[in-house]
């Protein structure tokens, strides 16, 4: 078993491959090297959240770093186009598993709305309140 940043990134791989694939939600960037992780199943409908503790010093010692939803618990057998998805996450009156729609809701009143990820995978998305953090020395060396 490698670190907890490999255990991370496989994790993240395995959420978008498979037939268990499932919608990651990002809710804070880790910055530096991940020294823990902890994975915690949201009661039995198979959500998951993702809890990590860093060497950061701005962040907190263990915070949440995103949820694993399975698209089985939104009504999905495969991921929609992108706009629709976004549409039925920020939409939550549709999804039947009462446990993944108290969660959703969680998210999006305490982190605002979820967005589009970024990147080219149609199953990685994050909440409006999703920073991701600068590296001031980067900055600083691209300005001399």
């Amino acid at each position: 078993m490698g670190t907890a940043s490999d255990v991370l990134k496989t994790f993240k791989k395995d959420c978008f491959k498979g037939k268990n694939k499932k919608v990651f939600i990002m809710i804070r960037d880790v910055r530096k090297d991940v020294l823990d992780l902890k994975k915690k199943k949201e009661g039995k409908s198979g959500n998951i959240q993702i809890r990590v503790h860093t060497n950061d010093d701005k962040a907190p010692p263990w915070y949440v770093h995103g949820y694993a939803i399975p698209l089985n618990n939104l009504g999905l057998d495969k991921p929609l186009k992108k706009r629709k998805m976004l549409d039925k996450l920020n939409n939550v009156d549709g999804i039947i598993d009462k446990e993944t729609d108290t969660l959703l809701r969680k998210i999006i009143q305490s982190y605002g709305r979820i967005q589009y990820g970024g990147s080219r995978n149609k199953l990685k998305y994050k909440t409006e309140h999703f920073k991701k953090q600068k590296d001031f020395f980067k900055v600083k060396m691209k300005s001399l």
